[in-house]
């Protein structure tokens, strides 16, 4: 039986799914039977994810980047 919810994750949950992901990464028939969600459902949730994970790193990558140039210059002047 699926589970159907639309809530997200929560951290344990997807502790549970990265631990699942190294031992199963080439078996996703292995986190549905273990998980007790789709393949669609796993794909989603891991692609959301990653790219909400991305993009906050990007995003304080960026920042990072743009205040050690001015204080790199601000040094240097």
């Amino acid at each position: 039986m699926q589970n159907q919810r639309n809530t997200p994750w929560t951290i344990e949950e997807q502790q549970i799914f990265f631990a699942y992901y190294e031992l199963y990464q080439n078996d996703f028939h292995s986190y549905e039977q273990h998980l007790n969600r789709s393949y669609s459902q796993i794909k989603a949730f891991f692609h959301n994810w990653l790219r909400k994970q991305t993009e906050e790193v990007k995003a304080k990558y960026k920042l990072e980047q743009q205040g050690g140039r001015h204080f790199a210059y601000r040094n240097n002047k």
